[in-house]
């Protein structure tokens, strides 16, 4: 499928309305305050359920097209005011609320496991190189440096699993 506009939101609901065949509203924001940090972010998505009448689709439409400005609303009211304003005439209630924070879960551990499928006739080469290796993650950039000691003992250890 290709890209609608380039706008995330735009793009994310042209998805799931052609590909995942789920009538959705998405709509994203993010204020830069004048030193250039993020003063207010966030965003919502609607997806209808199979059957759902015309009439909820069309005050759910309404709500959208007539509420403030995403950013507006994230900056002056708060995170809350967006259900307030999307569903605005319905009967809604939260269901749970959990904290969002982006987190890595890389490891070292977890490196090392990845350097064990690379081929040990290359694994072997950079070892004789007698450099330390550093491998970063794409993710956080957290940076695992490996000894040429530390290479040959993964080597060996994947040897023996493969043996085993």
């Amino acid at each position: 499928m290709e890209l609608v506009s380039g706008e995330i939101a735009e793009d994310l609901t042209a998805y799931l309305l052609e590909s995942e065949q789920v009538p959705s509203a998405c709509a994203l924001g993010v204020l830069v305050d004048t030193d250039l940090t993020i003063r207010a972010a966030g965003g919502f998505i609607v997806q209808l359920m199979p059957g759902a009448e015309e009439e909820l689709i069309e005050k759910l439409e309404d709500n959208i097209f007539l509420m403030d400005q995403l950013t507006t609303v994230l900056d002056e009211d708060g995170t809350d005011a967006i259900f307030s304003q999307v569903l605005r005439g319905f009967d809604w209630h939260v269901v749970g609320e959990y904290p969002v924070e982006y987190r890595c879960y890389c490891s070292r551990e977890r490196v090392e496991q990845a350097l064990t499928v690379i081929e040990p006739n290359e694994l072997r080469e950079i070892i004789a190189e007698g450099k330390e290796i550093s491998v970063s993650c794409q993710f956080c950039d957290r940076t695992y440096a490996f000894t040429p000691a530390e290479l040959e003992a993964l080597l060996k250890s994947s040897e023996n699993n493969l043996e085993n």
